[in-house]
């Protein structure tokens, strides 16, 4: 069998002819009759540019799509580092995402935006070639499954739109999918939380349901892959990431997971002295077993997550948390 790909706008095509002298004839006629010139863009190809997909039948009748699959093959064999291909990815995010954010340049420059899309999913296409199992410690591979996650949740706004409630969240949260290295994992933005950053702490309310052969699968994947310590600022920065503006660094990291839990829980914790009541926000009671099994009334999370505050928020917190008299946790 021989084997050739053509490269098109919005995907790379893998064809296979019986014979070298058949393969010579097809990239012939193609050379004889592709365009002189650049393939003329415009506003209508993008939308099909971003929602080429492989897409999976689950067992409830939904489909999964994998969003990474303009490419399926490589020729070289030896696998690509996790680390340099998920911040490469990450800066042609950051990169196409600036040029989208200006509508007049999207209209000068299609042929641009259009290139810079290709490229970005052809980057995506990446992930597939990585080993995962290079991913040793647990800094490392806090790091690259964040920044994979907040890849995907762009790249999936852009491409479908963003969810408009919670409901709508759930779903999309399920259904959008990247495949991951020569493992050929594919993973959910719900199963990079639940099953890799989430292994090892307790399940939260927002867990995707499982049935037993499914629960079987998510065992392993979080054995071989997920974390192997439990912190729970990583469901704080989850719930709360915007993506593409921090790229998470294993220098780094421990420091990126604490100022973005700080900054998230300052705006969003607030305290009512007269009423002797702290309000947490709803993440803190979908997974109030993070903070220990006897977390049941919020106590136990409050005093944990008085630690990320200051100013007159850490004061207030604090006078309510040593006083004599009980307080009472509510989530919002």
């Amino acid at each position: 069998m021989f084997p050739f790909q053509v490269e098109t706008l919005y995907e790379t095509l893998y064809i296979v002819v019986p014979s070298e002298q058949s393969r010579l004839e097809c990239i012939n006629q193609l050379n004889a009759y592709k365009p002189p010139r650049h393939i003329s863009a415009s506003l209508d190809h993008l939308p099909i540019m971003w929602t080429m997909h492989t897409s999976y039948l689950q067992a409830d009748g939904s489909h999964r799509a994998v969003l990474n699959g303009k490419k399926l093959f490589r020729t070289e064999e030896e696998a690509l580092p996790c680390t340099e291909v998920v911040e490469s990815l990450l800066q042609s995010a950051i990169s196409l995402n600036m040029l989208l954010q200006d509508s007049a340049s999207v209209r000068k420059s299609l042929h641009c935006v259009a290139d810079k899309v290709a490229n970005f999913l052809n980057s995506a296409s990446l992930l597939r070639f990585v080993d995962l199992t290079t991913l040793e410690t647990q800094e490392s591979r806090v790091c690259f499954y964040l920044n994979v996650y907040q890849i995907l949740l762009w790249h999936a706004r852009i491409a479908y739109g963003a969810p408009l409630n919670a409901k709508q969240s759930l779903s999309f949260n399920r259904r959008m999918c990247y495949q991951l290295g020569s493992q050929q994992l594919v993973l959910s933005l719900a199963e990079i939380e639940h099953l890799i950053l989430r292994a090892k702490l307790p399940p939260s309310a927002l867990a995707p349901p499982m049935d037993k052969q499914t629960k079987a699968l998510y065992i392993d994947i979080q054995n071989k892959y997920g974390l192997e310590h439990p912190d729970f600022r990583l469901s704080i920065v989850l719930y709360s990431i915007e993506p593409l503006v921090t790229c998470f660094d294993g220098d780094f990291v421990h420091e990126q997971l604490n100022a973005a839990c700080a900054h998230m829980l300052q705006t969003s914790i607030q305290v009512n002295q007269a009423t002797k009541i702290i309000y947490l926000p709803k993440l803190c009671e979908w997974n109030r077993l993070d903070f220990g099994n006897a977390n049941t009334n919020g106590i136990h999370c409050a005093r944990k997550l008085a630690g990320f505050l200051q100013g007159e928020l850490l004061n207030d917190m604090q006078t309510l948390i040593e006083a004599d008299t009980p307080f009472l946790v509510k989530y919002v």
